[in-house]
């Protein structure tokens, strides 16, 4: 479980269990099937958004040289009220590391509270 905050609308990551530099790590030549269900909540003005995502993912992080891939990425559900277009949730990964990362986008000036539970299936190739 992924959890942070976001104050402005500038990508920022979150971690697990709201841990500093707490991340996922994939081994090379791996395979990743990841589901996300992922909700952002701004308490001051009542605006939520909620997304389930699918996504499949090539995490051969340090044989491709550019970082995990997304091969095919498919939004499920999205439930949303009074937030600004900009909300936005990525996953992505680290080369040197091979770190699954998480990062979120809120809107300028205002608090939103993160939460992402990513469920995680790998194979290795």
């Amino acid at each position: 479980m992924y959890k942070g905050q976001t104050t402005d609308d500038v990508r920022t990551p979150i971690f697990m269990n709201g841990i500093a530099n707490s991340q996922f790590f994939s081994g090379t030549k791996t395979v990743l099937g990841i589901r996300a269900d992922v909700i952002g909540v701004r308490k001051d003005a009542g605006s939520y958004y909620g997304h389930i995502l699918r996504e499949t993912i090539d995490a051969s992080f340090s044989e491709m040289g550019s970082g995990l891939r997304i091969n095919d990425r498919q939004t499920v559900v999205s439930q949303q009220k009074n937030h600004t277009a900009g909300w936005d949730i990525e996953i992505k990964g680290n080369v040197s590391t091979n770190e699954v990362i998480v990062e979120v986008k809120g809107e300028r000036s205002a608090t939103i509270d993160w939460i992402a539970t990513l469920y995680i299936t790998q194979i290795s190739i």
